[in-house]
């Protein structure tokens, strides 16, 4: 089978992976109350959302309603995850800042997602992933947010897990970086005209940076069951 044909196929994997790593986290969060944990079981359902997106339209057609969905979640889950690392690796008062100026952004990013017209007969001919074609390439969600999320975002998670690395010299962190690089990759894809190969590209990302955290947490409780025996 071709990338073509598979593609659905990891898209619905990716979708899968990413739904369970954010019942994961909200379980996490409702016991510990780690306000990361809540940003990051945010963006893996809105990695879900892209996903099954991902997953349904090339086989049943896109939609107006769809596309729109489909593009504010794959640009803002970056964004998102860029949060999570921050309350990760600094303060929590440095952190709520840059909460605070992401939530401004995605808010305005929402409203341009909603009102900017899309390039219909595109997505009716498109036959799979499209990513940011649906809108037109000088529209302002392509050429102001999309760099700034995405590309801010992800320029975080890539740096922010080598600093946690530095400070604690454990492995673990680099994973979620890592799986930043797959994500970063994984746009590039797009620009290439290898669409097909996104969600590939994008259930490996899922599931490094699903691998990172799990192995954080587990090192995080382990270290605590080891203070707790000491005593």
């Amino acid at each position: 089978m071709s990338s073509i044909h598979l593609a659905p196929i990891f898209a619905a994997l990716a979708s899968v992976v990413s739904f369970v790593f954010a019942v994961q986290l909200v379980v996490q969060y409702a016991q510990k109350h780690k306000v990361y944990q809540l940003w990051w079981a945010i963006s893996m359902f809105l990695y879900a959302v892209s996903s099954f997106e991902e997953f349904y339209a090339p086989v049943y057609g896109w939609t107006a309603d769809g596309y729109r969905m489909y593009y504010f979640s794959a640009i803002s889950l970056v964004a998102v995850m860029a949060v999570g690392q921050v309350f990760m690796t600094f303060s929590k008062r440095i952190a709520a800042a840059f909460a605070g100026i992401s939530l401004i952004a995605l808010a305005l990013f929402l409203i341009y997602v909603l009102r900017e017209p899309l390039l219909i007969d595109h997505l009716q001919a498109a036959t799979g992933t499209v990513a940011g074609a649906g809108f037109a390439s000088e529209s302002i969600p392509r050429i102001v947010f999309a760099p700034i999320l995405d590309g801010i975002g992800g320029i975080l998670l890539i740096l922010l897990p080598i600093l946690s690395w530095w400070k604690t010299k454990r492995f673990t962190p680099l994973f979620v970086g890592i799986g930043a690089i797959v994500l970063s990759l994984a746009g590039s894809l797009s620009h290439l005209g290898l669409e097909a190969l996104l969600p590939l590209a994008e259930l490996v990302g899922v599931t490094v940076i699903f691998y990172g955290v799990s192995s954080r947490q587990s090192i995080r409780t382990q270290l605590m069951r080891t203070e707790t025996s000491a005593y």
